[in-house]
């Protein structure tokens, strides 16, 4: 029986917080708390007011209290067995960046992100990272960060040694923060649109990392399911590739009876008035039928017209998976043709090149060519032995 209902203790609302609480084996996915019996009770908006955007286990008491944090900015923290609310803080005279998202526990700190631009923030610090230890906040990035999670997914990380993750983006790919060892590592991916980047934030509901059937695990960022190792770690940082592109608002996914269920938002009515009505729903199906939606193609790398000290050493970026590569490098001055755009079509064959700006239009190009399960292809590194200018980007 799937047909939906409205349960009676409903408040409405735009919650996307979700957590099991495992010492009371409760379900807590926003306001409500639902026990093993389904026995539904709820911490009412007059109690903690906001748009909870995650739950996060507690750094003191984990067998009693959560954390709620929320799109504008508060944290409280909650009793789940009385329901008492605890107003712990108005993170924005702390942290900068609008718009609240993820909210993680680990390795004795609270990490928070947000994706939206404030009126302290200009240039590229759009959006935060931050951590607090219980005692101080601390910035570790400013830019634009959705989800955080780790190997516990909505149960929450099993140990203080368990890595965390964070996925996030700024203008020229996607950004994947590791936490290892109580220090933050960065990783680079390449991203299958650009639809979701504008500085507000509101274009990303909601990337996730979530355990699906058969014992995997999804990465959905940017237009492009990933599949996303539950062991990555500073020890093993292999394993992520993608599975298909898409153009779906998907606020969240999971496994059910062995079926992967994502939630879709296929039309917005947010400036679109010819949408009529939203048109949101639930998706049952299968991980290989993802492998039938739109191509695993992505774009990005780890420098786009950035000063380049020498000796610099970027941050990995990680293309396996992709099939077929090609590097774009600059060196010296690129020179005028009579006809710029006689280049043929985009690796991925499908879409010829219709405008490239006149500073790039005689890069040299490089197709890299790609392994196999016999024979990985070999790694690639770029020395330089002055100051300049770099644009190093994967098609």
């Amino acid at each position: 029986d799937l047909n939906m209902e409205i349960h009676p203790l409903s408040v409405g609302g735009t919650p996307a917080g979700r957590m099991i609480h495992r010492e009371s084996n409760q379900l807590l996915i926003g306001p409500y708390l639902i026990d093993k019996a389904g026995k539904v009770r709820v911490i009412t908006p007059k109690a903690m007011p906001g748009r909870i955007t995650a739950i996060a286990r507690h750094l003191k008491d984990p067998a009693n209290m959560v954390y709620y944090v929320h799109m504008e900015g508060k944290i409280y923290e909650a009793n789940v067995n009385t329901l008492k609310v605890n107003t712990l803080f108005q993170i924005r005279p702390f942290i900068p960046g609008n718009h609240g998202k993820g909210g993680y526990t680990g390795q004795g700190r609270l990490v928070i992100s947000n994706n939206g631009v404030n009126a302290v923030q200009s240039g590229e610090d759009v959006g935060t990272l931050a951590e607090w230890d219980g005692n101080e906040w601390k910035v570790v990035e400013q830019r634009q960060y959705t989800d955080i999670t780790g190997p516990g997914g909505i149960c929450g990380a099993p140990d203080d040694k368990s890595p965390l993750w964070a996925i996030g983006w700024d203008k020229r790919s996607l950004r994947l923060k590791l936490l290892d060892d109580g220090r933050w590592h960065t990783y680079l991916l390449p991203k299958a649109a650009h639809n979701n980047d504008p500085v507000h934030g509101c274009f990303t509901e909601w990337p996730r990392i979530r355990e699906i059937p058969g014992g995997r695990w999804m990465m959905d960022m940017h237009g492009m399911f990933y599949n996303f190792p539950k062991t990555f770690s500073i020890n093993n940082t292999a394993g992520i590739s993608p599975i298909s592109s898409h153009i779906r608002y998907i606020p969240d996914f999971c496994q059910w009876n062995g079926k992967l269920v994502i939630a879709t938002d296929e039309t917005s009515i947010q400036g679109n008035k010819m949408s009529g009505q939203p048109q949101c729903n639930l998706w049952f199906g299968d991980y290989d039928d993802l492998k039938d939606w739109g191509p695993a193609a992505g774009y990005g790398g780890p420098w786009v017209k950035d000063a380049v000290e020498s000796g610099q050493v970027s941050d990995p970026f990680l293309v396996k998976g992709f099939d077929r590569r090609i590097l774009h490098l600059a060196v010296g001055i690129g020179k005028d043709v009579s006809n710029k755009y006689a280049t043929g079509t985009r690796c991925t064959g499908q879409f010829p090149l219709s405008d490239i700006p006149d500073a790039i239009s005689e890069l040299p190009r490089v197709m890299i060519r790609r392994g196999d399960i016999h024979k990985p292809a070999p790694g690639h590194s770029f020395d330089v032995d002055q100051d300049v200018t770099v644009f190093l980007a994967v098609d």
